[in-house]
């Protein structure tokens, strides 16, 4: 039998609070703009979830576990959705973060709110699978 039940507790919930409450406040504050002591430690949190997805496994059978899953693919769409144009910037290969080749005219004024939206969205989701993933009970 499966219910929903959360399965780990402590330090990844209150981490995961902590980058939540701080993005979305930080969001009311900062400048509009691209600045990288916003950016920089984002995408580092980003990496750390990155890691903490693909080093975590998952038992499909009791006895069987691969780490492969639909998190980590997940993981993966939304960081080259939203995070890799600001790495690319950083790294300066390729076109600016606000240049697509499918949409015409980026906001290039809003980069720092909408890394900050996209990394509480992360988190969000971290928070979601923790408080919900299926054990047995």
């Amino acid at each position: 039998m499966t219910g929903i039940v959360s399965r780990k507790r402590g330090l990844p919930l209150i981490a995961d609070l902590a980058v939540i409450t701080t993005s979305l406040t930080m969001f009311n504050f900062v400048q509009p703009g691209f600045d990288l002591w916003i950016v920089i430690p984002t995408l580092i949190a980003v990496y750390g979830y990155i890691a903490v997805y693909f080093l975590s496994s998952t038992e499909v059978v009791r006895g069987i576990k691969i780490r492969l899953s639909l998190e980590n693919a997940f993981i993966i769409f939304y960081y080259i959705l939203f995070f890799w144009p600001y790495q690319k910037e950083i790294l300066g290969i390729g076109g600016h973060y606000y240049y697509s080749y499918y949409i015409s005219n980026g906001y290039e004024g809003g980069a720092n709110k909408a890394i900050l939206l996209s990394i509480a969205g992360l988190a969000a989701f971290h928070f979601g699978n923790v408080i919900l993933s299926p054990r047995e009970v």
